[in-house]
């Protein structure tokens, strides 16, 4: 029902699935982002985390939770739910970059750097924690190290798409190359 856009139906099949089965993690994961959809967020976020607290130890859980959050512009509850993700998978690339991320959004380039410095060094072919790295350097201010980290980008990986971004970020910020 909720792919053919029918929240109606969807809510009603996930209302009975959770009440059939209350350990049913997904279902409950499903009906708060059901409800998230139909404008009742903090309902839909309490059943994310219910969700969350039936899966301690599923990403998914955590993930699915952080996209509505992060969709809701809710950043620090974002960072909240992949803080805790970070528990289960400490050395997981993508939980760090969404946090490198909430945090940019949340003007805390500081804590950004803190957390991507160790993810590079350990994955140092990684091209979108090294591209994150540099956003973080520019809403810091250091545009040396910001230009440092746009060249490990494309040492590690050339292609047009990570040119655009290093370009794209380049020009938000008005920072020239000098050769």
């Amino acid at each position: 029902a909720l792919n053919n856009g029918n929240t109606t139906s969807a809510l009603a099949s996930l209302m009975a699935a959770t009440s059939a089965d209350p350990t049913n993690a997904e279902a409950w994961s499903q009906l708060g982002y059901v409800h998230a959809l139909r404008g009742d967020a903090d309902q839909g976020i309490a059943e994310m985390w219910k969700a969350v607290g039936l899966a301690p130890r599923e990403w998914w859980s955590y993930r699915e939770l952080a996209d509505m959050l992060a969709y809701l512009h809710r950043y620090p509850e974002e960072l909240q739910a992949l803080q805790q993700a970070l528990t289960i998978a400490p050395n997981d690339p993508a939980i760090t970059w969404r946090s490198a991320q909430a945090l940019l959004q949340m003007q805390r380039p500081a804590e950004a750097i803190a957390q991507l410095l160790p993810a590079v060094e350990r994955l140092p072919m990684d091209a979108r924690l090294a591209l994150m790295l540099g956003r973080a350097y520019i809403r810091q201010g250091d545009e040396e190290k910001a230009i440092g980290a746009f060249q490990k980008v494309l040492a590690v990986s050339s292609t047009s798409a990570n040119l655009n971004s290093v370009a794209r970020e380049l020009a938000d910020s008005n920072i020239r190359l000098d050769d």
